[in-house]
């Protein structure tokens, strides 16, 4: 999971089919991605910190653990 870039999406008020339509790919496909199924590529990844104005992709595209309630 993208914790940073789907909070950077919560305060855009941007939805999974709103960012798809701007990086030109289905919400479906989006909504992979963002669930760690498959990668973004580089050129996904740069465009869309350029629409959402941020320069530190690493911090962006930052991979957090899902945890489902274990330890």
């Amino acid at each position: 999971m993208y914790r940073n870039l789907k909070a950077e999406m919560a305060r855009n008020g941007w939805s999974i089919a709103d960012l798809a339509k701007q990086v030109d790919m289905k919400p479906r496909t989006l909504r992979a991605k963002l669930g760690n199924k498959t990668d973004f590529t580089l050129p996904e990844a740069i465009k869309i910190a350029e629409i959402f104005k941020v320069n530190d992709l690493q911090k962006l595209f930052e991979k957090s653990e899902v945890n489902n309630g274990k330890r």
